[in-house]
């Protein structure tokens, strides 16, 4: 672990003493089986770091008591919904002298308005448990430096923890040339379904692409559905991988291609605070990336 000097003395330490010292971690987290969050997050670096982790939770069941068995506490993103079993586990740790940590990748305090998860209310009961969590654990780890700026509102112990790509599941491939000649451009989007409003924003472009270079294109999506207007075409591929296990999906994706993949982003603090892991997992395919955060429907 890197320790960022220029975090609040307090925080600092605090960092320090767990890379000293911690061997045993206690997760609290909705990932399951790998998941993309739970892996990149904390199961891929602790294995990295020869840590061992207990899960807290088994079949949605709560284990308080497991608090007692790691070094340090981690809870994930939302599960402080469970507020009154939150605070038994943040009062035990306490009691037990070990540090609780609140670990946040996405800024799910500020969902936009158009964002699938808050037209649904999925978060909606979780957003107060979690202020609160952050004001009360002794440090709130986050995945890029906007998303510390705002935590960094509620309070001083946040440490920066970025994503970066674990060297066990990806192997950097050699960039290659465009398609050869007389084959289609593959133009390439992988997301989840949360991205629709991103995928949106772009429609119109690809459209507009679509209609210029006749049979020269081809969009291939990989998780989320392409959008109605695109899916109807004969030049369009929709790929949905039957996983949510982290390691899984890399070793399927590594075996995918295109000569351009996209990744729109729509203006927002929430986007604003995202971290660059969709970047570095279509670098490792060495293909070409076009990453946008502003209106394109003028194109």
């Amino acid at each position: 672990m890197i320790v960022n000097d220029s975090l609040p003395s307090n925080a600092a330490n605090t960092a320090k003493q767990f890379a000293e010292t911690i061997k045993t971690v206690t997760l609290y987290s909705y990932s399951k089986d790998n998941d993309p969050l739970g892996y990149l997050r904390l199961l891929g670096p602790a294995k990295r770091l020869e840590l061992s982790v207990i899960e807290g939770m088994e079949d949605d069941q709560i284990f308080i008591e497991r608090v007692l068995d790691g070094d340090v506490v981690v809870l994930q993103r939302d599960f402080p919904l469970h507020l009154a079993e939150y605070e038994k586990i943040l009062s035990l740790a306490h009691q037990e002298g070990k540090p609780v940590i609140l670990d946040l990748d996405d800024l799910l305090l500020e969902l936009p308005e158009d964002h699938p998860e808050r037209k649904t209310h999925f978060y909606t009961k979780a957003l107060l448990p979690i202020l609160q969590a952050i004001m009360e654990v002794d440090l709130v780890t986050v995945s890029t430096p906007r998303l510390r700026d705002y935590v960094s509102s509620f309070t001083k112990n946040v440490f920066l923890l970025p994503n970066y790509l674990n060297d066990d599941l990806w192997q950097l491939r050699i960039p290659s040339a465009i398609a050869a000649k007389g084959a289609p451009v593959i133009i390439g989007y992988m997301g989840g379904p949360s991205h629709k409003p991103d995928l949106d924003m772009i429609l119109p472009v690809l459209l507009r692409l679509n209609d210029r270079y006749p049979e020269k294109l081809q969009f291939n999506f990989w998780g989320i559905r392409p959008p109605t207007e695109l899916a109807l075409l004969s030049q369009v591929r929709w790929y949905h991988p039957d996983t949510r296990r982290y390691p899984d999906f890399a070793a399927y994706f590594q075996t995918q291609t295109a000569d351009i993949f996209l990744g729109p982003l729509c203006d927002n603090v929430f986007n604003a605070c995202k971290s660059p892991i969709k970047y570095f997992e279509y670098s490792a395919l060495g293909a070409p990336e076009f990453i946008a955060d502003w209106d394109l429907t003028w194109m």
